[in-house]
């Protein structure tokens, strides 16, 4: 147990470190001393809707989990749901343990008497449901993309979008394709091929998730081009349809802490192509990074009224 608990903490001390870094060597390109100025600035009531337009897409977010584990016959109202996605949500951005947002979710189902390994699976196409959505977006974005991105950034975002929605539909039927009580290693994949294809076997059910995920992110991007909004960043919204679901894939790697460091370098690095200044794009990725945790305080109310860690 000493040993888990160490190998946690050197985890996230390595991604603190690592945030630190990002930070460290942008500021080597950029004037931090503008930063104060540029948030002293920004229009407040341009950011408060932007703080309303995320928490409707974690809200919405959570009535879609609600789906995927009603579809693997799962019980729980959605306020049961809600409650623990936020939680989660709040985990994921607000503190900087070994204890994340999915870990969260799957402990409270545990204690609901559901086994860890149906929840695992649940959590997870709840990730994969949730990919579909920015790799569509990504993909029909494409039409809108600005003139300043080079050929190189549309053809990335194309076949990042095109490969993983491939791979998505190949997972969806690959327990049909492959008998894999034949390769008993690989029986976890057809299992989870059979419960990916569950949640999805009516086009009515896969219609509905698909368009879920797509208004979620939507939602979030439409947060953060209000923010560039308010403060005056003069990039138009094809350019964050396009870009913003390439720095929402990166900051999913697990390499920083809750994606800082990480979703200031993207974002620094992709729009300073329009010609907008460096630090006003840096003051609009910091300024999301703190929407997204005040976005997620309901799930710190829900934590601390509750008996346990979930």
């Amino acid at each position: 147990m000493t040993r888990i608990f160490n190998n946690k903490l050197f985890t996230v001390g390595i991604k603190i470190i690592f945030a630190t870094f990002a930070f460290w060597f942008l500021s080597k390109k950029l004037d931090y001393s503008q930063l104060p100025e540029l948030f002293y600035t920004m229009n407040y009531y341009l950011l408060a809707i932007a703080l309303v337009f995320q928490f409707i897409s974690i809200a919405i977010a959570a009535f879609r989990w609600k789906l995927v584990m009603h579809s693997l016959a799962f019980g729980g109202d959605n306020v049961f749901y809600q409650k623990l996605y936020f939680k989660g949500f709040f985990f994921s951005q607000a503190l900087p343990g070994s204890v994340g947002g999915d870990a969260i979710r799957l402990i409270a189902l545990k204690d609901q008497g559901y086994k860890i390994g149906d929840s695992l699976y649940g959590i997870f196409i709840d990730r994969v449901v949730g990919l579909i959505g920015l790799l569509l977006i990504s993909l029909f974005a494409l039409l809108l993309a600005p003139a300043f991105l080079t050929s190189t950034i549309t053809n990335t975002v194309f076949l990042i979008s095109a490969g993983g929605l491939s791979g998505f539909l190949l997972l969806l039927i690959l327990h049909k394709m492959i008998n894999f009580n034949r390769f008993p290693t690989l029986r976890i994949l057809g299992e989870l091929s059979k419960r990916f294809y569950k949640v999805y076997e009516t086009r009515q059910k896969a219609f509905l998730q698909i368009s879920l995920s797509v208004i979620i992110h939507l939602f979030s991007i439409l947060c953060i081009y209000i923010i560039s909004v308010a403060a005056n960043l003069g990039i138009e919204v094809g350019a964050f349809l396009c870009l913003m679901p390439l720095v929402i894939l990166l900051t999913i790697l697990p390499i920083s802490f809750a994606g800082w460091g990480v979703r200031e370098g993207a974002m620094v690095g992709l729009f300073s192509m329009s010609g907008a200044s460096k630090e006003a794009i840096m003051a609009v990725s910091i300024a999301y990074g703190v929407i997204l945790i005040v976005s997620s305080l309901p799930g710190f109310a829900t934590w601390i009224n509750s008996k346990n860690i979930a």
